[in-house]
């Protein structure tokens, strides 16, 4: 999944299957949805039917899935695989970020709004390459502010390369404690306070 959850580069799976997993999560996720509403009548139809459809465009809009490949999933509960956003941005440019269960895209504006920053990029790359990176040491304590610096640290390496999908995994379990505990959804201007806390 894309929300939380281990982000150790040695233990996370290929690409492909990672594609799949995401995918899998996208139809479930849709069929649940649509079964439920489909199956309410009244008040409650309504208000799923307005749940399902912000659930598509979510899937659009923040995730990168195209129109067909959440019709497909849709209907038969067909798994889209990759998003066809990550497919097609242009090479050089940083990709959109996992997203299938639309809980962690607070952290991935968060992210990509400090990538495109020109000061804070030029600064926070100046400061890796001058610090031991982590993989060398001990792990930080979980949702500590070490923890936040180092999780953007990841992001960071992910956006350099020019392919492969990027995952909010690592940001999510390093700021969970500025997310609501119940669902995990959180405010990037909270995360952005966290992090200007930690870097300080």
């Amino acid at each position: 999944g894309t929300d939380g959850g281990d982000d150790d580069d040695a233990a996370a799976p290929a690409p492909a299957a990672a594609d799949d997993k995401d995918g899998a999560a996208v139809a479930s996720l849709l069929q649940a949805r649509k079964v439920a509403f489909e199956a309410a009548t009244g008040a409650t139809r309504v208000r799923l039917g307005f749940r399902l459809e912000a659930t598509r465009r979510q899937l659009a809009g923040v995730a990168g899935f195209s129109e067909e490949q959440i019709d497909r999933a849709f209907e038969d509960g067909t798994a889209p695989g990759r998003p066809k956003a990550c497919r097609e941005t242009p090479p050089g440019f940083p990709r959109g970020f996992a997203n299938a269960r639309a809980r962690t895209c607070w952290l991935s504006a968060l992210a990509q709004a400090l990538w495109h920053d020109p000061g804070f990029r030029a600064a926070f790359d100046a400061a890796l390459a001058t610090t031991e990176t982590r993989e060398a040491t001990k792990p930080p304590p979980p949702r500590s502010p070490a923890a936040k610096v180092d999780a953007l640290r990841r992001c960071w390496a992910a956006f350099h390369q020019n392919e492969g999908i990027l995952k909010a995994d690592a940001l999510a379990e390093a700021f969970g404690d500025v997310a609501d505990p119940a669902n995990g959804y959180g405010d990037a201007s909270e995360a952005y306070c966290a992090l200007r806390s930690a870097l300080d």
